[in-house]
């Protein structure tokens, strides 16, 4: 995404790491929804201190350019422009249906694995409680079963609820 570059005397490397980060999204170089490097790979890339890393996508946020996934990181893009969620429930229960079609129509075979959270979460940008809610569910209700330590998988149509 970007290379690094020698610091420049008399220039706050911050500022000028902000502003390569705003031309490359401003233009479109950096699409929406992208992940922003994570502040270890901030400080590895730039050569600066991990509070500069911090400062840095602060400031991107502070401009409206990037937004803050508690538990994933930064994005670009703007806390609006990301779709409203439904409330948890029913949200819980779109993923359900969706996961069980999967399984019933055979796009997720029998005995593999269904999704991972952190797939659901991406896919259909739900939190980690629903798409863990969801997963439980499918198990449940005999669409899948729980392998330990490995994941939720697909059931035969031997083991369907009727």
């Amino acid at each position: 995404m970007l290379e690094s570059f020698p610091a420049l005397p008399g220039v706050d490397p911050r500022r000028e790491i902000v502003e390569v980060f705003a031309t490359r999204i401003t233009s479109g170089q950096i699409p929406q929804d992208a992940p922003m490097p994570s502040t270890p790979q901030l400080m590895a890339r730039f050569g600066i201190a991990g509070g500069t890393a911090a400062r840095v996508k602060r400031d991107l946020r502070d401009r409206g350019l990037i937004r803050s996934t508690p538990g994933y990181g930064y994005f670009v893009g703007t806390p609006e422009a990301t779709t409203p969620q439904a409330p948890f429930e029913e949200r819980v229960e779109e993923l359900f249906t969706v996961l069980r079609e999967r399984v019933r129509s055979g796009t997720i075979p029998p005995h593999r694995r269904v999704a991972t959270t952190r797939e659901l979460i991406i896919e259909f940008r739900s939190s980690r409680d629903a798409a863990e809610h969801a997963l439980t569910r499918l198990a449940a209700k005999g669409w899948a079963y729980r392998v330990p330590f490995r994941g939720i998988f697909a059931a035969p149509a031997e083991r369907w609820p009727a």
